[in-house]
């Protein structure tokens, strides 16, 4: 059987160990997703839904979202329709047009985004993996949300800007997965060698080790 997990648990593992992301780590997994984000919107797809718990580590290290269409936004039409079951620490993910939709009960949005939103979503799951244990009181507001960017400045100096960029709070300040993935490319110095060891913690690590893979792997 294989052995995957989602991104929460990795989070919360993380959080509970103080073992905080690395800058390199970091724009290494959101240069991942900015990759399966421009092939969704080269195909028209968008997901729409992108939280910690869709976003599953497959046991060779490569990462896969799941979810989609779980919230479905027609683009001829502009129609939204979110699923029954959202929770609400999966809220937090959204991008302010959508959050907007969403309490509303809106089923139209005008001028709507779709890739943008998702964009958004990546930078919020980066926010995550930077201060691992933000919720919704932390980033609700547009004030609270540029006030946590600003105390990365010095933190991150080179992926800082970007993730500005991805959480802006306006759709049309955000720049397209493409064009993420230019600016990451020159701040990403070396690919981290090992998938699994970037995103495991330690247990995580003894786990897939005991599946079967080799330490080298693991």
């Amino acid at each position: 059987q294989s052995f995957n997990t989602n991104f929460r648990v990795i989070l919360e593992e993380r959080s509970t160990n103080k073992e905080y992301y690395r800058e390199e780590e970091i724009t290494f997994i959101v240069e991942r997703l900015m990759v399966i984000l421009k092939y969704l919107a080269d195909n028209k797809i968008y997901h729409l839904n992108i939280t910690d718990e869709n976003l599953i580590l497959m046991e060779n290290g490569a990462l896969k979202l799941n979810g989609c269409y779980e919230n479905f936004f027609d683009t001829s039409t502009g129609d939204i329709s979110f699923y029954s079951n959202i929770k609400p620490r999966e809220i937090m993910y959204f991008s302010p047009e959508l959050k907007e939709a969403y309490k509303s009960q809106s089923t139209n949005i005008q001028n709507f985004d779709p890739h943008k939103s998702d964009i958004f979503s990546v930078g919020m799951l980066a926010l995550q993996m930077i201060y691992l244990g933000l919720d919704e009181n932390d980033v609700g507001t547009r004030k609270s949300l540029e006030d946590l960017l600003k105390q990365l400045k010095k933190q991150l100096p080179n992926f800082c800007p970007i993730l500005v960029k991805m959480l802006a709070w306006e759709p049309s300040q955000r720049e397209s997965a493409k064009e993420i993935i230019t600016l990451l490319q020159t701040c990403i110095r070396e690919k981290p060698p090992e998938a699994l060891g970037l995103y495991k913690t330690k247990r995580l690590r003894e786990k897939t080790t005991k599946k079967g893979l080799s330490k080298s792997e693991a």
